[in-house]
């Protein structure tokens, strides 16, 4: 770090979905470059948003600020799906997202693969896992976290047995 956390000059406030109550941020990450922040959890749209539990920030390095620039409702229900964990690949091109069941039908995959296009800014889903086939022993994948060498993603969760 350079200078110390009281040399800090400002602070951003990301409301992520507009104050709704129960909103959470479960996860938040930098992308390799640090130009973009992703952001996770549970938060409620808009009738004409949708949720959006998955959201990418663009960050202005001159003037601090962020700017929302994609974001993602991986399951598609309105008040199911929480994104526990994120990781994005080293060259900043993918971010893995592993996230919750619902609790009733219809299930969702816990983990989904996107691709990040930084010209478009939009989110791309190129791969998911429900290892369970919609079973509710899988509860949910809290940890996704890439290798160094960007081959092998490692995906941990709770089970209800």
């Amino acid at each position: 770090l350079q200078g110390s956390l009281t040399s800090l000059s400002s602070v951003t406030l990301i409301n992520p979905g507009g104050g709704s109550l129960g909103e959470t941020v479960f996860t938040t990450q930098w992308s390799p470059d640090g130009n973009y922040l992703a952001i996770g959890g549970r938060f409620y749209g808009s009738s004409s948003t949708g949720d959006r539990d998955i959201q990418i920030y663009q960050f202005d390095r001159i003037n601090g600020s962020l700017s929302l620039v994609a974001s993602a409702n991986p399951g598609g229900a309105s008040y199911v799906d929480r994104a526990f964990s994120m990781s994005w690949s080293g060259d900043g091109r993918y971010l893995a997202v592993g996230g919750a069941f619902p609790y009733s039908a219809p299930y969702t995959d816990a983990f989904i693969l996107y691709q990040f296009d930084t010209t478009a800014n939009t989110l791309l889903q190129v791969a998911s896992l429900n290892p369970e086939g919609g079973s509710t022993s899988l509860e949910n994948f809290a940890v996704v976290d890439w290798s160094s060498d960007g081959q092998h993603i490692v995906i941990a969760g709770r089970f209800n047995t």
